[in-house]
């Protein structure tokens, strides 16, 4: 059992150099004056313990007193954002419901004024007919 973990932490370890050194040749194309301070040279001692400064440079402090994981800070002022912008469409909703509500009562008034209308015109056409037929009996002795 020792031995297959001793084997397991050689694969894991020679993997953490192949990375290394995929790191350092990336780290190599960054040019000195930009972002360079802000990967530190990869040291396979410092790799493996997580309290180290490599670590920290990358991942943990935003302050040298405070020990907020960065991905923390960035997903709370996410969340934050989110829940204004929620807070936002809540009133806006409110509003819309007032707006369309007074939008299809306005086409329901459209809509009964143009069936009155058409009703009305059916009376009217309804009594010229009638009338014509009238004329038409009366004129024919």
């Amino acid at each position: 059992m020792a031995s297959k973990i001793k084997s397991n932490i050689n694969v894991i370890s020679k993997q953490i150099e192949v990375n290394i050194s995929h790191y350092e040749y990336f780290r190599s194309l960054v040019p000195k004056n930009l972002l360079h301070d802000n990967y530190p040279k990869a040291i396979f001692d410092e790799i493996v313990t997580h309290t180290s400064n490599f670590w920290q440079v990358l991942d943990i402090s935003i302050d040298g007193n405070i020990n907020i994981p960065r991905i923390v800070i960035f997903n709370s002022i996410k969340n934050f954002n989110n829940l204004q912008r929620s807070k936002e469409e809540i009133s806006l909703i409110a509003q819309e419901l007032d707006r369309l509500y007074n939008f299809w009562m306005n086409q329901k008034l459209v809509i009964e004024n143009k069936i009155k209308h058409l009703q009305e015109l059916n009376e009217q056409t309804y009594i010229l007919k009638n009338v014509c037929i009238i004329i038409f009996f009366k004129k024919k002795p």
